[in-house]
């Protein structure tokens, strides 16, 4: 059955098929026995947050707090990182703050949602017969055609090649951009007060940092000891298999590409 308002507070193997887990609700702690475990709390619940020499003197939040755009509503806001999450906090933020800036660390591909009137991924799969290295090249080809390249908009060329990264889907980036109503910035070097110092030498003022930079795999319920993917790959059977615990799995460790069904 489902338990709400309850807490799992630390789980721990005893033997094959014998897990006690601790669990805390409104009657207080208490442990029970289970013989299998399936792990369930995802991966977008525990921020990831840039470090930076210095302090900052404003709001400093994450994405993961970002709920609507209005509570910056004539403020200087600067949107860390060039994923799908900055770039939607950049354009929302963009439609009410004073001044909107995006700081990449690197050069992204921003992929619009539809080409020739259908969506990307459909455009996509419409040259899924051909070899993957073949169809990368090709939509990278598409891309720089329809868009042109980054540095038209005063970003970073991306280093890699189409594909090998998570795709940052995006309709209205360049164009706020090319509007003047969100200001490309490269990698930050240090806080100082409510200034932001940047790698080109440039520095600006802002009210708010708001840090769109992801999340760590996080299990505080176990010992680190026994399972620990905060760093590095996920040492998975198809991500949701552990090699060694026939009795414990993990739905949901993935990224997937495209649609999620």
């Amino acid at each position: 059955h489902i338990r709400f308002q309850t807490e799992v507070l630390r789980i721990e193997k005893l033997s094959s098929n014998d897990w006690t887990v601790e669990l805390e609700d409104s009657e207080g702690v208490r442990k029970e026995h289970f013989s299998h475990v399936v792990v369930c709390n995802g991966h977008h619940w525990d921020p990831r947050w840039p470090e930076y020499p210095g302090n900052f003197s404003g709001d400093f939040l994450h994405s993961h707090d970002f709920k609507k755009a209005e509570p910056f509503r004539d403020k200087r806001v600067l949107v860390i990182g060039g994923g799908n999450s900055a770039c939607d906090v950049a354009v929302e933020t963009s439609r009410v703050s004073r001044r909107t800036d995006i700081s990449m660390r690197r050069g992204y591909r921003i992929i619009p949602k539809f080409f020739f009137g259908k969506p990307s991924d459909v455009v996509g799969q419409g040259s899924s017969w051909l070899p993957l290295a073949i169809r990368n090249k090709l939509n990278q080809a598409l891309l720089r055609i329809v868009q042109g390249p980054n540095s038209a908009y005063g970003m970073q060329e991306p280093d890699h090649s189409f594909g090998a990264t998570h795709p940052t889907v995006n309709d209205e980036l360049l164009y706020r951009i090319r509007h003047g109503k969100v200001h490309p910035k490269v990698d930050i070097t240090r806080l100082e007060g409510d200034t932001v110092h940047f790698k080109d030498g440039s520095s600006a003022d802002y009210d708010v940092i708001i840090a769109c930079t992801g999340f760590l795999i996080s299990h505080p319920f176990f010992e680190k000891s026994f399972i620990d993917y905060s760093q590095g790959s996920v040492p998975l059977y198809l991500k949701m298999i552990h090699p060694r615990h026939d009795d414990l799995f993990f739905p949901g460790l993935f990224q997937p590409l495209g649609c999620i069904w």
